[in-house]
C-alpha cells in the first residue's frame, strides 16, 4: 500500500495536464485512502498539502460544467419554448387565414354595392373639396394676419434693443464726464418706464384685438347685464380685459399677469375678483374665459 508513484501521478495531472483534472483528484483521495491503512503520517501529511490544491481545481472545474450545462438547458428549454410558441402562432394564423378567405369572398358580394355607393360618395367629394378650398383659404389669411402680429412684435423688440443701446452709451458718456448725479437723475425719472408701459400696452392691444377681435364681446357675454365693459375706443383694453386676455393666452398666475401689465399682484387680484364676481357663473368663470375666441373668423384676417 505504499502507493508514492500514485500520488506524484496525481500531482503531474494537476500541474502538467488540466484536463484530467477528475482523474488527479481520484488518484490523491486513493493515496489518502493508502496513507491512512498504513497510517503513514507523513505521507498524509504530504497529501493534505496536495490535496486542497487538486480539490479547489476540481470543484472549479465542476462548476464551470454544472454553469455550462445550466445554460445548455437553458438555451434549449428557451428553443423548446420558442419553437411551441411559433407552432402556436402558425396554427392561429392559418385559422385567421382561413376565416379572412371567407371574409374576403363575403366582400367581394359586398363590392359592388360599394361602387355603386362610391359613384354617390363622388359627387359628395366634390362638394366637399369646394369647402376644403375655402377653408385653406381662409387659414392662409389667418396666417398672413399671424405673420403680420409677429412683425409687431419683432418691431417693438428691435425699438427696445435701440432704445437700450442709447441708453448704455448715455451712461458711458455721463460716467465719463464724472456727471453721476446727473445720470441718478435721469435713472431715477419715471418718464421713460411710463412711455415703455404705455407703448407695450397699446402694442399688446392692438395685436391680440386683431388676433381675437370678437374678444370683448364674448368676454361681456359671460357676465352680467350691469357688469359688462365698455372700451374706451375700439382698439383699446381696459385693465380687466387685459388681465383677462393674458389668461387666455395661458398667463394664469397673477404675479406674472401684474409684472406684464406693469401693476401690483394686488390689483390685478383685486380686478379679477370683482369681475368674477360679476359673471354669470362664477364656478366655470375661468375655464369660460379659455374657452372664447376658439375659432378665428376670416373677417378678422380681412381687418
Amino acid at each position: 500500500m505504499e502507493n508514492l508513484a500514485l500520488q506524484n501521478l496525481a500531482m503531474h495531472l494537476f500541474q502538467q495536464d488540466p484536463d484530467h483534472l477528475e482523474r488527479a483528484e481520484r488518484y490523491i483521495n486513493i493515496s489518502m485512502e493508502d496513507a491512512k491503512f498504513y497510517n503513514n503520517r507523513l505521507r498524509m501529511i504530504e497529501i493534505s498539502q496536495i490535496m486542497p490544491q487538486i480539490m479547489v481545481s476540481y470543484q472549479t472545474m465542476v462548476k464551470k460544467q454544472n454553469s455550462n450545462l445550466r445554460f445548455s438547458v437553458v438555451s434549449i428549454s428557451l428553443l423548446v419554448l420558442g419553437l411551441v410558441l411559433t407552432s402556436f402562432l402558425v396554427f392561429k394564423q392559418n385559422r385567421k387565414l382561413t376565416a379572412r378567405r371567407i371574409e374576403l369572398a363575403d366582400n367581394n358580394l359586398q363590392l359592388k354595392q360599394l361602387n355603386l355607393q362610391l359613384a354617390n360618395s363622388n359627387l359628395q367629394q366634390v362638394d366637399l373639396n369646394e369647402k376644403l378650398q375655402e377653408l385653406n383659404r381662409k387659414l392662409l389669411d389667418t396666417n398672413k394676419h399671424r405673420e403680420a402680429l409677429a412683425s409687431i412684435y419683432i418691431d417693438l423688440c428691435a425699438k427696445y434693443i435701440d432704445k437700450l443701446e442709447k441708453f448704455q452709451t448715455l451712461v458711458k458718456r455721463k460716467i465719463k464726464a464724472n456727471q453721476a448725479q446727473d445720470l441718478l437723475q435721469t435713472v431715477s425719472s419715471t418718464r421713460v418706464s411710463e412711455e415703455d408701459a404705455a407703448t407695450f400696452l397699446n402694442r399688446f392691444d392692438k395685436a391680440f384685438l386683431e388676433l381675437y377681435p370678437s374678444f370683448v364681446e364674448e368676454f361681456n357675454s359671460l357676465l352680467r347685464t350691469e357688469g359688462k365693459i365698455v372700451q374706451k375706443s375700439p382698439h383699446t383694453l381696459t385693465t380687466e380685459l387685459r388681465t383677462f386676455a393674458l389668461i387666455r393666452l395661458g398667463v394664469k398666475n397673477t404675479a406674472d399677469i401684474a409684472g406684464l401689465l406693469f401693476l401690483s399682484p394686488q390689483t390685478i387680484y383685486n380686478c379679477r375678483s370683482v369681475t368674477k364676481g360679476k359673471a354669470l357663473c362664477k364656478d366655470s368663470f375661468d375655464q369660460d374665459v379659455m374657452s372664447l375666441c376658439t375659432v378665428i373668423h376670416n373677417e378678422a384676417a380681412e381687418q
